[in-house]
């Protein structure tokens, strides 16, 4: 359902979502399969630290993901704790700020921000980048990456979201920036994920700020 938000003063496109499982479904899954998974890793002859998933719960793409409002925004989280947003309230729980690729290098291009990122999203455990494309707006041209990081055992999908505005352009609450950047991390299944979503953000940001990135802060 796409809806518009006025507490910023900012007009943006929402989609409200609907949880896809229970929690306690999830939690089912695992205690149903932790047993068997111990059994078919040693048949198969996988080792612990090994990457590939013994099984894939990974659920259904969601439908809301992707560039909204012209392709401005990354929409919002639901009511769950498994989701961070750029475009979520900045005083709900699930708000993080946006990033900066311009703090120390203001010359920096947009093609090259993008490498930075697609490279380190690479290097992430489980990570799969599954989608990338220009997008065109009123402001001019930005990009749009989407990840898929899927869980060692149980094959749990995450889906990660990045949007690069248009070059030049800052974004709502911070008109005055440029090369700013949006993100969206969220789990398909269930409402808690242990905050595996802040955290791989967080490792995924330090290693951007070794590129001369940096986090904007709050509105």
């Amino acid at each position: 359902m796409a809806f518009v938000n006025l507490s910023t003063g900012n007009v943006r496109v929402h989609q409200r979502e609907t949880a896809c499982c229970a929690e306690g479904v999830r939690k089912g899954i695992a205690a149903v399969a932790i047993s068997a998974s111990v059994g078919l890793a040693t048949l198969l002859g996988a080792s612990p630290g090994a990457s590939a998933s013994v099984f894939h719960f990974s659920g259904s793409v969601p439908p809301f993901l992707g560039p909204g409002g012209n392709g401005r925004y990354l929409s919002v989280c639901p009511s769950t704790p498994n989701c961070i947003s750029t475009s979520s309230d900045a005083y709900s729980k699930s708000y993080v700020p946006p990033w900066t690729y311009h703090e120390k290098d203001p010359k920096k291009t947009l093609g090259s921000a993008v490498n930075d990122m697609k490279e380190i999203i690479s290097n992430q455990p489980g990570a799969q980048i599954v989608e990338e494309r220009p997008v065109k707006g009123d402001f001019g041209e930005g990009y749009y990456i989407r990840a898929e990081f899927e869980s060692k055992i149980f094959g749990f999908v995450d889906d990660f979201e990045v949007l690069f505005q248009p070059q030049n352009i800052g974004t709502a609450g911070f008109e005055k920036a440029s090369g700013i950047v949006d993100y969206r991390s969220a789990s398909r299944l269930g409402e808690g994920d242990f905050d595996v979503n802040r955290k791989r953000v967080k490792a995924i940001r330090v290693a951007l700020q070794e590129r001369g990135w940096k986090s904007i802060g709050f509105r």
